[in-house]
């Protein structure tokens, strides 16, 4: 949705109880229009018209899709002499609409790794062959990152010019750091859980003359990561191999897939460059629903 564009919803019959009046309105203090609407409760379904505000975001709880700000409504039941009210009620989206809402990407082709090969090392020498990666849904090349793939692992470089790189261990991501988000199912969960095993969010940084690593969602095994980098004279340099291992179920293999996003922090809320246009959606972390895909190409760089 966008602000100021009037879009419909549908509320299924049978969401109210039998034999009531339903007088719905925009909350006190909700910030959408809502068109006041009323019907029976015993009807089929029925229509509401709303108008978000400017600036409005799409999120996800681990069950629902959500607004921010929040779509909420005034609610009244009445049958005879009975009446119920309540105010401030939100609406949410079960995971099937959201789904409807936010489509997948058009995935990003990732290449083989050239034939002379690429040693983790931290040099990104290897990576002149490489082409830099395609942004989601075709937005252009990326500044920064570079993926390639074989059947032993993901490999990836990340080149940040930044002439003030910040360190956060504590919490990388106030900080300058590389985050990366793996679903290796493509399930589009709406949200990660710390024991899942099919996703991951990882974060990689620079400091003291090695990359810190956090795993911050997703029971995803460090053994399975190879990672080297350097700081550099305008930024810093990461280079990274993800065992094949570590990707299973996903298959390293022409024409397969992977959930994926990557988000380049550049300290406090500054965010240099993200795989995703998250302009419209309040966070893309923990969040798969809203990533991209790599598609493994044949096709040598």
């Amino acid at each position: 949705p966008q602000g100021g564009q009037t879009i419909v919803g549908t509320i299924p019959a049978g969401s109210f109880p039998p034999g009531y009046r339903v007088t719905l309105t925009a909350a006190t203090g909700c910030t959408w229009k809502v068109a006041p609407l009323e019907f029976t409760s015993d009807g089929g379904p029925a229509t509401l018209t709303l108008t978000p505000p400017e600036g409005v975001k799409l999120t996800a709880t681990p069950w629902m899709g959500t607004f921010e700000p929040p779509l909420a409504i005034k609610l009244t039941l009445s049958k005879g002499d009975t009446s119920y009210s309540g105010d401030n009620i939100g609406v949410l989206l079960p995971p099937e609409v959201l789904r409807q809402i936010v489509p997948t990407p058009a995935a990003s082709a990732v290449p083989p790794v050239p034939e002379a090969g690429i040693t983790v090392d931290g040099s990104l020498d290897d990576w002149a062959a490489v082409p830099p990666l395609t942004l989601a849904s075709g937005r252009g090349l990326s500044r920064i990152v570079r993926l390639a793939w074989k059947a032993d692992g993901l490999y990836g470089a990340v080149d940040v010019k930044d002439n003030d790189v910040q360190v956060d261990t504590r919490k990388p991501w106030q900080g300058d750091c590389f985050q990366l988000g793996l679903e290796m199912d493509q399930a589009r969960r709406l949200a990660m859980k710390r024991e899942d095993t099919k996703d991951t969010a990882l974060f990689l940084y620079p400091a003291d003359g090695k990359v810190g690593v956090l795993i911050q969602a997703g029971r995803f095994d460090r053994k399975h990561l190879t990672v080297a980098g350097s700081r550099t004279a305008d930024g810093y340099r990461l280079e990274f191999r993800i065992a094949a291992e570590g990707l299973t179920p996903a298959k390293l293999a022409p024409g397969k897939t992977l959930g994926f996003n990557f988000v380049v922090h550049s300290g406090g809320d500054t965010v240099a460059e993200q795989f995703v246009d998250a302009s419209r959606l309040v966070s893309t972390f923990g969040r798969p629903i809203f990533w991209g895909q790599l598609l493994f190409s044949q096709k040598e760089p």
